[in-house]
């Protein structure tokens, strides 16, 4: 298994072409849902329930620092 970068995304398409998922009808390779992640740009991708996530091995630890995001002038901004 390859290590990814934490929060990178990675691990969320290595999560998708391993698992499936019952609860969402999602076969391998296909997510259990689409994430918006711009409304204005349209930017989406591809997300991942709990359940599959614990499936697939990960222990669902959260790192602090992906509870900041970086704003337009590079400055950590606080999440909700």
């Amino acid at each position: 298994m390859v290590f990814k970068k934490l929060n990178s995304g990675e691990h969320i398409d290595d999560i998708i072409g391993r698992t499936v998922c019952a609860k969402h009808l999602a076969a391998r390779g296909a997510p259990c849902w689409t994430v918006q992640y711009d409304s204005r740009k349209g930017e989406s991708g591809p997300g991942v329930c709990n359940t599959r996530i614990k499936n697939a091995g990960f222990n669902g630890k959260i790192h602090p620092s992906s509870l900041a995001r970086v704003s337009r002038d590079s400055e950590f901004q606080r999440r909700r």
